[in-house]
């Protein structure tokens, strides 16, 4: 079978042993329960006029926070291996925030659906700011404080959601209120270099955030953006776009199958 330009499909992926399969959901997008966290930066940029078409905000949301039972059960309705999720910082940081994530760890466990939460999603604390080289070493703090807690449960685990389309954003955005606010993306880690530290102190934070029992035992690779002890894994996690090459050319496929810029 080929297709209409006469270029015969990509085989079907051979998905290995181990491969995990699961979904992922977006702390902001899904949890509610606004009053029991800090404010964040999404927060303010939403409350900006003309920012959200409707006005609607993240107040209540799919109020996961208080029905994060059902969505488990939902989660092992449908068989997954994994739920990829995302601890809200400004959450952690209020009083009895981290508690929530705790209660959900331990239902996922029970129902069989391995966590792997990411540890920043875009929502810094509104009173923080990337630009400060100082966020770098509170969000390491910040680690530090989630792996004490929640080390022994959670094997795999992710840094940054997307730092470089995060930089991106920051580089090529440059619209703001007439009141002259910072916008959403002036508080993403704006330069590679915060970033990277950031990347860099989390990987360094989680380890000695799992504890005494666990440090005997071997980090992840570090260039593999290694970040959990006892036997655990993680990284940053990027997004790449599948690329089809315009021309049968050896140039053109190689260049379409050569990992590329990710976001």
């Amino acid at each position: 079978m080929a297709t209409d330009a006469g270029v015969p499909p990509s085989p079907l992926p051979r998905f290995p042993d181990g491969f995990l399969w699961g979904v992922s959901t977006s702390a902001h997008q899904i949890e509610g329960a606004a009053d029991e966290r800090e404010p964040s930066v999404w927060d303010a940029f939403a409350a900006g006029p003309g920012r959200i078409r409707d006005g609607s905000t993240a107040a209540v949301a799919c109020d996961h926070v208080h029905r994060h039972r059902e969505d488990v059960a939902l989660l092992a309705g449908l068989g997954v291996d994994a739920y990829r999720f995302f601890f809200s910082w400004p959450r952690v940081l209020a009083p009895g925030g981290l508690d929530f994530y705790d209660r959900l760890v331990d239902d996922l466990c029970a129902a069989g659906v391995r966590p792997v939460p990411t540890l920043f999603h875009w929502d810094l604390p509104a009173r923080l700011d990337w630009r400060e080289r100082d966020t770098a070493a509170r969000f390491a703090a910040y680690v530090t404080t989630v792996a004490e807690r929640l080390g022994d449960r959670v094997h795999k685990w992710i840094t940054l959601q997307r730092a470089g389309r995060a930089h991106l954003c920051s580089a090529t955005c440059s619209a703001c209120t007439p009141s002259g606010e910072r916008l959403l993306f002036d508080a993403l880690p704006g330069r590679p270099p915060t970033s990277s530290l950031a990347h860099g102190l989390a990987v360094r934070a989680a380890a000695r955030g799992r504890g005494p029992r666990h440090r005997h035992r071997q980090l992840a690779r570090p260039d593999l953006g290694g970040v959990a002890g006892g036997g655990g894994h993680g990284g940053g996690r990027l997004l790449r776009h599948p690329a089809q090459p315009p021309l049968r050319r050896i140039r053109c496929s190689s260049g379409a199958t050569r990992p590329g810029s990710a976001s």
